[in-house]
């Protein structure tokens, strides 16, 4: 189903908000309603009052079209809620290369260390040596 929400000039100036919406089944909404839209990037949560239904109509290929006149219209728009996934997924990537970095300077660290204590007991058998001359 889609859902286009907009407004129309009367002749005698009044301006209406109107929803036109377009599928395979005519509607029927009446009260207050709610319509909630999933994308990649976002949830569009659009609520507003039907005050009537003024036209419905049908197209050759069957798309059904109904236009209301609605009244307090309002749009909410989410754009936290279905990236959270593509954060968390950034966060653990990112993580996990601080990790490998960081165990990739562990295991220098620990070869430098391993070659230093080398270095050291080469020189003290040198300074022994030296000294038992």
């Amino acid at each position: 189903m889609e859902y286009v929400f907009g407004n129309r000039n009367r002749r005698n100036g009044i301006i209406e908000d109107i929803l036109k919406t377009k599928g395979e089944e005519h509607t029927n909404f009446y009260g207050k309603m709610e319509i909630k839209r999933e994308f990649d990037d976002a949830i569009i949560i659009d609520t507003f009052n039907v005050i009537n239904k003024y036209q419905s109509k049908k197209d050759q290929e069957g798309n059904c079209y109904d236009w209301y006149i609605i009244s307090n219209h309002y749009r909410y728009i989410d754009k936290y809620t279905p990236n959270i996934g593509k954060v968390e997924e950034q966060f653990n990537t990112e993580i996990a290369d601080t990790n490998a970095g960081l165990m990739e300077t562990y295991d220098l660290v620990a070869v430098n260390a391993d070659d230093i204590a080398d270095c050291r007991s080469a020189l003290e058998e040198l300074y022994e040596m030296i000294e038992g001359v």
